[in-house]
């Protein structure tokens, strides 16, 4: 079967030629005079050019077909579209002045130019999420609506997307799914922000295209793109954060040459316990992480190779735990700072592999990934150095796509999915939480799309199979059962030049995780003891979503109201019995739980005074069951404000910007009977940044974050049933040294 393959891809090799003439793509302004040193990115093939003072770049042995282009200049609006590239040809495309439009271009390598998209699909550049740089991965991602996070101190955040998380929550780095024990709910998102450079969210079920699991939505994270060709560019930020005293360090170097690209990345990153807005510390929150990425690119006329490898390994405090019997938020609570090991901890270390290959005919473009992903994760309950729970996960994938251009208005896509995933606990693990278990994952889809004036039509099935075997693993007993899931997505949008309207229905369905199905011990993270249903049965989700987005020179204005039915809806309640001091919760299901509210978002740029940006963004949502129950951790109506003031200094110091950001949630009074209600909060942050040096090679930015030093316990947190509090307020400084050369 492995030769097979090889000789298939090699196949395709060599069956794909491309002509050896130039192309020219030529850039001009709304007046039809050239402009120079506009940058061209065609980020599929990886080719970063920039055009002559004609306004013209030249592209060498390209194939003859479509591709997504991006051109961006500064003080023009950025362009992105597909087009027709074709030797000894020029293709001319026009910029706007910046003040004219607002709307984002954005491109996502796996779901195409933002704007063109049928489903609710949001992609935006990580850095422009927040201006807080010390947030977290997940936290940045919580600025979006629709988005929020659930938290078990500053080192655990799991992405929660319209009131669904962790195994509902399905993540990807560029083209691998990320696996790391999601299932439980002191397991945090398996990634840090290291060389990513967009992130893609999909709300609601997206199985069609992503596979099983994928019942809440998706995150898709991109790598930060290549230099331009002949360039390197090498820069180091380090930050420190006077609430946990921490310091964040990251270095990368990058690399371009003809057909070869090279992007490295470092981080450390040390932080004690935070200090909470009395002046305490929360014990034990400490956590300290180191990763490194390494992304090789290599494209060769129609053909592009990219090899991925990133690792991290933190070791996280697991905070709110005591042996006292009675205990008050205070008990958690000490008068000194410290980042020493202690206990209760996790320590996690991932590895993850990936091989992309894309070719380029010209009526079509073949896909196909290979990836492996290694997960360790050990956690330690008393002693600081020998690990009670020991859990290995390693995990192999395909995925192939095939893209078909029927006519110039209609395309068809179909490719196939397919994971083998071993999770074993480690030989000398004390404590078992799940069996030894296999799953094996294997799918196919369809997809038809058409694109006829200002219409958009979409529509595609897919079916999946699931096998789950356990071994006999301490006191669990052997277990094997297969799953079937069947999927649609149909869409259709019509996008004016001011008017977006999208209406799209798609399905989801997850199998129940082996820890739904087969856990029995205590989850520290959660502190309770959970029991598994080896009756649970395959949910089953269909969402109807609705998107209505206004565009003008000065404003934008979006509203995404939706409607999502799960059927056989997977939760954990609680039970009578206790066991070694902690009260057992067991998984079962609803016959069907629902899931409906909307999104909206504005965003002003008034034209008299284009230096001014206001943005803001509510969710508002509603989640009960068949006998109209609440549903747990759904957050409470959220809005999301910023306002920032770009500066246009000539100075050789300057202020770039001056952002302020504000948040308001409001009370959560509508829960389940396994959770208590949350007060409502507003937060306050400020932000400055500046550039500085020869060139603008220096910059940095100072911000205070929660300026008033709230307290607050948000409804997500699981720390809440304690009464503890949130970080106060904090001041975080960063300083950035980057250099750009241009090769010979």
């Amino acid at each position: 079967m492995k030769n097979i393959l090889l000789l298939f891809l090699f196949g395709l090799n060599f069956l794909a030629q491309a002509q050896d003439q130039e192309s020219h793509i030529l850039i001009v302004d709304e007046n039809k005079q050239a402009i120079p040193n506009a940058l061209i990115q065609i980020n599929a093939l990886g080719v970063s050019v920039l055009t002559n003072e004609a306004g013209v770049a030249t592209l060498k042995k390209m194939a003859n077909a479509s591709y997504i282009v991006k051109v961006t200049h500064t003080g023009y609006h950025p362009l992105l579209g597909e087009y027709f590239i074709q030797a000894d040809d020029t293709l001319r495309l026009e910029l706007l002045l910046e003040h004219r439009v607002l709307d984002r271009v954005i491109v996502s390598s796996e779901t195409g130019i933002q704007r063109e998209n049928i489903t609710s699909i949001q992609t935006v550049e990580l850095a422009s999420l927040s201006i807080l740089k010390n947030e977290s991965l997940g936290e940045k991602l919580a600025h979006l609506p629709g988005v929020d996070v659930t938290t078990l101190g500053p080192g655990i955040n799991k992405t929660s997307i319209r009131g669904l998380s962790g195994s509902r929550v399905v993540t990807y780095v560029n083209s691998l799914r990320i696996q790391n024990q999601q299932w439980g709910s002191d397991h945090g998102l398996p990634i840090t922000s290291l060389g990513i450079g967009d992130v893609s969210v999909v709300k609601g079920p997206a199985s069609l295209l992503y596979g099983a699991d994928a019942l809440g939505g998706v995150l898709f994270f991109q790598d930060e793109k290549f230099v331009e060709n002949n360039t390197q560019s090498f820069s180091f930020e380090t930050g420190f954060n006077t609430n946990t005293m921490g310091t964040n360090s990251t270095g990368a170097y990058r690399f371009s040459k003809n057909k070869f690209k090279l992007n490295v990345y470092g981080n450390y990153s040390n932080h004690a316990d935070y200090r909470l807005p009395n002046g305490n510390y929360l014990s034990n929150s400490r956590v300290n992480q180191v990763a490194n990425k390494v992304v090789l690119g290599y494209n060769h006329k129609n053909w592009v190779a990219k090899f991925n490898y990133d690792f991290n390994r933190a070791r996280i405090g697991l905070p709110g735990h005591s042996h006292d019997v009675a205990t008050t938020a205070e008990t958690y609570e000490t008068s000194q700072q410290s980042r020493k090991i202690n206990s209760p901890a996790q320590v996690i270390q991932n590895h993850y592999f990936s091989l992309e290959q894309k070719i380029f005919f010209k009526k079509s473009t073949f896909f196909f990934t290979l990836g492996h992903t290694i997960n360790h994760l050990n956690e330690y309950e008393e002693k600081l150095l020998t690990p009670d729970i020991i859990l290995h996960l390693n995990n192999s994938l395909y995925q192939f796509k095939w893209r078909f251009k029927i006519k110039d208005y209609a395309f068809f896509t179909f490719g196939s999915q397919g994971m083998l995933q071993q999770n074993k606990n480690g030989e000398f693990a004390v404590e078992y939480l799940i069996p030894d278990a296999i799953t094996k994952d294997i799918g196919g889809y369809g997809l038809f799309n058409i694109n006829y004036n200002n219409w958009r039509f979409q529509a595609g099935g897919r079916m999946d199979q699931r096998y789950i075997s356990t071994t006999q693993t301490g006191d669990f007993t052997a277990f094997k059962d297969s799953y079937l899931g069947m999927n649609y997505a149909v869409g259709v949008a019509y996008l004016t030049k001011h008017l977006d309207l999208r209406l799209n229905g798609t399905s989801g369905f997850r199998a129940p995780s082996t820890s739904e199905l087969l856990s029995s011990g205590i989850h520290h993270g959660s502190n309770r003891f959970e029991q598994g249903n080896i009756a649970l049965e395959t949910e089953k989700a269909t969402q109807l979503d609705f998107n209505l987005a206004t565009k003008f020179h000065d404003l934008e204005f979006t509203i995404n109201p939706f409607f999502n039915l799960i059927y056989d809806f997977i939760y954990i309640q609680p039970t009578a019995s206790v066991i070694d001091g902690y009260q057992v919760f067991e998984y079962t299901q609803a016959e069907y739980a629902t899931l409906y509210g909307a999104d909206f978002a504005i965003h002003f740029h008034p034209h008299s005074m284009h230096w001014i940006h206001f943005e803001s963004n509510a969710t508002l949502m509603y989640a009960q069951d068949q006998q109209l129950e609440a549903l747990p951790l759904i957050p409470p109506f959220n809005i999301k404000n910023q306002i920032r003031f770009d500066l246009d200094m000539k100075t050789k110091f300057k202020i770039e910007n001056i952002a302020i950001q504000h948040t308001y949630y409001a009370a959560q009074n509508r829960v389940s009977f396994i959770e208590s209600k949350s007060k409502s909060y507003a937060l306050y942050h400020l932000n400055f940044n500046f550039k500085f040096g020869n060139e603008n090679q220096f910059s940095s930015s100072f911000n205070i974050q929660n300026i008033f030093n709230t307290a607050y316990i948000p409804h997500l947190s699981s720390l809440k049933s304690l009464g503890i509090y949130q970080p106060g307020r904090s001041f975080h400084i960063s300083l950035k040294y980057e250099f750009n050369q241009v090769n010979k």
